[in-house]
């Protein structure tokens, strides 16, 4: 989305005058600074508690990303002016890498089979994950709530992104 605002806010003539565009720059991208961002990996629509985080923490971005199809219900979530939908990105190489690289944290709340590779990676980062206490699947060191705590959750993500700035 970032990407395409880039460029649908340049005029035309001087895109035509320079037809040897660099390549996009982080800093092109985030004049103000990257957002501190959190990722959700899943294959499963049903994420107890998103969008409830979505909208308590309006100034994180979140990164919702499938290696299939996503449904109407995620792909809908672009509504929400900080989120991010990557569908069906299995085979594009280095996207996952990517997604790690420019988030923050890992939100370990979805139910079902997990990406082992993306918590691997997040603790080889020593970047945090967040999760909930019955969903996690495997032992990555993830910070862990209940369910019905989702709000101490959302501000420990606040705190986090405080820190960060």
């Amino acid at each position: 989305r970032e990407v395409w605002w880039f460029y649908a806010q340049m005029d035309w003539s001087g895109v035509a005058e320079n037809a040897t565009l660099s390549p996009l720059s982080e800093d092109m991208i985030y004049p103000k600074g990257r957002p501190f961002t959190c990722l959700v990996y899943t294959n499963i629509s049903e994420i107890p508690h998103l969008t409830d985080l979505i909208s308590a923490l309006p100034k994180v971005q979140f990164k919702i990303a499938s290696r299939q199809h996503v449904t109407d219900k995620l792909a809908q979530l672009i509504t929400y002016p900080n989120v991010t939908v990557y569908s069906a990105i299995a085979g594009l190489n280095g996207l996952d890498l990517e997604l790690v690289r420019t988030s923050d944290l890992l939100l370990d709340i979805n139910p079902g089979r997990k990406v082992v590779e993306i918590l691997d990676a997040f603790r080889f980062e020593n970047k945090p994950i967040l999760g909930f206490e019955d969903l996690k699947s495997t032992k990555h060191n993830q910070q862990t709530y209940s369910r019905d705590r989702w709000k101490e959750m959302a501000e420990t993500i606040r705190q986090m992104r405080k820190k960060s700035l």
